[in-house]
């Protein structure tokens, strides 16, 4: 009975994420598995219903995560579960919200996420073989990664439909991408991204998703396109850890070397604020007092 109450709150949880909120999908996978790891973990290590939680649960079970995850990841589980008890709360399901105090976790700039020098990422795309369909796919992903700046999930959601040609003699595309929170930004592709992607979606329907998962049409999953990375490092012996969050920060950190304001590489990565991208960009401590001093002035305004 326990089992089938837990399974029906979870499903109202997944609908919370999905209608209310605006979830991305590998949003909601994530913090439904970081509910269910939580009760998993109370009923083994206290006996008791999930529903049954206090406070001094959730806070033994963040401090037993703190062991062996990162900040980040420890974040993803405080709102999960804050958010999954506000919910149960709000429906009347318990009686007091145990998660409504957690105090926010600390996260510092993760040292996984770096720069990545150009002639690297060069090196790393020479060795895509761009005769292979395998091969044209995986060199533009990493070209919409590191060209646009794209987060994973963006990246992997385009559709055929979301590219549209504007100018074929001068290599001039728009490309809508849906961000975070439901929220839309439109970036230009140009010169050589602008060849590979329109060369790529000529056959594609307009609905066609661009990265499909191999077995279902839905999105490859962000696990995939790491391995392709890796494995193309491994193949041009490149030792720095690469990622496709990680072409992402070096994206960033390009754009604020030529001289981008701010405000701009702000727009163009869909951030909320000036705060967060300034989290993006990797430069000297000399460049990052020069960048930071923008952050009170702001930028001039950018249409990407």
């Amino acid at each position: 009975m326990i089992k089938k109450k837990l399974n029906e709150h979870l499903w109202q949880y997944h609908k919370e994420l999905k209608l209310l909120k605006f979830f991305s999908d590998d949003t909601i996978k994530t913090y439904i598995s970081c509910v269910i790891k939580y009760c998993n973990y109370v009923k083994s290590t206290q006996q008791i219903d999930p529903l049954q939680t206090k406070a001094e649960h959730l806070l033994e079970f963040l401090l037993d995560l703190k062991k062996s995850i990162s900040p980040s990841r420890q974040a993803h589980y405080r709102a999960a579960l804050r958010r999954f008890f506000t919910l149960l709360y709000r429906l009347d399901i318990i009686d007091k919200n145990p998660a409504k105090n957690l105090l926010p976790i600390r996260r510092s700039k993760s040292q996984r996420y770096h720069h990545i020098p150009a002639n690297v990422i060069l090196k790393l795309l020479s060795i895509i073989d761009n005769e292979q369909p395998k091969g044209q796919r995986d060199r533009l992903m990493i070209l919409l990664l590191w060209c646009l700046g794209l987060r994973s999930g963006e990246m992997r959601s385009l559709r055929k439909e979301n590219v549209k040609i504007l100018n074929k003699n001068d290599k001039i595309a728009l490309v809508t991408i849906k961000g975070k929170g439901a929220k839309q930004r439109a970036l230009m592709a140009v010169d050589k991204l602008f060849n590979h992607l329109t060369e790529y979606i000529k056959p594609l329907n307009d609905s066609d998703l661009l990265f499909p998962d191999r077995y279902n049409q839905k999105p490859m999953d962000d696990t995939t396109v790491n391995k392709r990375i890796k494995k193309y490092a491994f193949m041009a012996d490149i030792s720095i850890h690469i990622t496709a969050h990680c072409l992402r920060h070096s994206f960033a950190t390009e754009m604020y070397y030529a001289n981008v304001p701010l405000e701009a590489i702000k727009t163009i990565l869909g951030h909320e604020n000036l705060r967060e991208t300034s989290l993006y960009i990797h430069v000297s401590q000399k460049d990052m007092t020069s960048a930071l001093s923008l952050l009170a002035i702001g930028g001039e305004s950018y249409a990407a």
